[in-house]
């Protein structure tokens, strides 16, 4: 019995950490949908949550929404005993036995501090009777009541005494707040370490974030990325910002006649340019596939457009060479659509119009940028 309520605080103190580092509300819901994937209590859970876990999506709510309604549809239910045989690392954490939580660690040293700090107030007190004690044997051995032979060495034999008492309760004492010394050092040794696990925790977490928000061939910020800084745009006090969607033109063509190493290339190339481009007014995206976005904010339209069509010139400018073989591949050209934020529309209304400005610039035989609603 003894053992399984360990197992049962190990999964709950592993479910709680790995909860918190994920950045979401910390509701019972979310702590429950954690404490099942931990345990293995649900089957199919731990590996919808690993899929989250890969998709970058463990801190959004509504996803965590749609694993509550998809695992629990009657609603979660107070957590079952943990099964007996010992639980599937979650998705986040590859632990090879159950430890303590960080937190726990330093509620812990917090307590035995406070011990320490007790018991050598305590020693301290004992120290002060002992002295007072002996203070009041000195001052009952007055000259004036050692008058004999028999009470000078009474005198002396009381005296003796109590100065060896003394001396033996400083000596115990001394050991034992030189033991509580060393706990403290001990204690204060297991908090370092920890704050440096936590530390490199709250690095590894945040490499992770940005692993996920990052698309890993270009190193453009992604589509996930895209659509929470569009929503932030749009939050925002203002609003004023403008979106471009721009495409390589005929890039399947390229890709079928010069391999898709070579298309990788060509990528590379245009996501490194309107990176260096925008990167003072705003940022570059990789949309998908050949099709890149640009939030700029807070600057006007036309100011946009003439930026989008240096964009396409300097493109247009240059000629793709095969690195390996120095072999010019030819030139290759962007289509772009450009449009402003309304106050008050939605990411899917500003998306939706960007994109048919970039179907038009595409139909009016590319290699243009067309602005939706038209530049008066």
């Amino acid at each position: 019995m003894q053992k399984m309520s360990k197992r049962l605080w190990d999964i709950g103190r592993m479910a709680w950490d790995r909860l918190i580092l994920t950045g979401a509300p910390p509701t019972p819901e979310n702590y429950a949908l954690w404490y099942h994937a931990t345990g293995g209590t649900v089957a199919g859970l731990p590996e919808a949550m690993a899929e989250l876990a890969s998709a970058g999506m463990l801190g959004q709510t509504a996803a965590l929404e749609q694993m509550q309604t998809r695992f629990f549809p009657e609603g979660i239910k107070p957590t079952p005993t943990a099964p007996e045989a010992p639980p599937e690392p979650a998705p986040e954490a590859k632990p090879t036995e159950a430890r303590p939580s960080n937190l726990s660690i330093v509620y812990r040293v917090s307590e035995d501090a406070g011990d320490i700090m007790d018991a050598a107030a305590q020693v301290l007190s004992q120290a002060d009777r002992a002295h007072s004690d002996y203070a009041e044997t000195l001052a009952g051995l007055q000259p004036t009541r050692i008058d004999t032979p028999t009470s000078l060495k009474t005198a002396i034999r009381l005296l003796t005494e109590e100065t060896d008492k003394v001396i033996s309760e400083n000596t115990g004492l001394r050991a034992q707040l030189e033991g509580l010394s060393d706990r403290m050092r001990a204690l204060r040794e297991e908090l370092t370490a920890t704050q440096s696990e936590l530390g490199r925790t709250q690095a590894n977490l945040s490499e992770a974030r940005i692993a996920a928000d990052t698309d890993a061939l270009t190193n453009l910020p992604n589509r996930r990325r895209f659509e929470q800084d569009l929503s932030a745009l749009i939050r925002s006090a203002n609003g004023k910002f403008c979106l471009v969607l721009a495409d390589i033109d005929f890039f399947k063509n390229f890709n079928d006649q010069h391999g898709h190493v070579m298309g990788d290339q060509v990528l590379r190339l245009v996501a490194q340019g309107l990176a260096r481009r925008v990167e003072k007014l705003g940022r570059a995206y990789r949309f998908g596939g050949e099709e890149f976005a640009l939030l700029i904010r807070d600057i006007e339209l036309p100011k946009v457009f003439d930026l989008c069509e240096a964009i396409r010139r300097d493109v247009a400018t240059r000629e793709v060479v095969n690195r390996t073989t120095a072999q010019p591949l030819g030139r290759i050209t962007l289509s772009a659509g450009l449009t402003a934020a309304v106050a008050g529309e939605t990411g899917d209304s500003i998306i939706g119009r960007a994109d048919r400005a970039l179907y038009a610039a595409k139909n009016q035989g590319r290699n243009r940028v067309i602005v939706d609603p038209p530049l008066a």
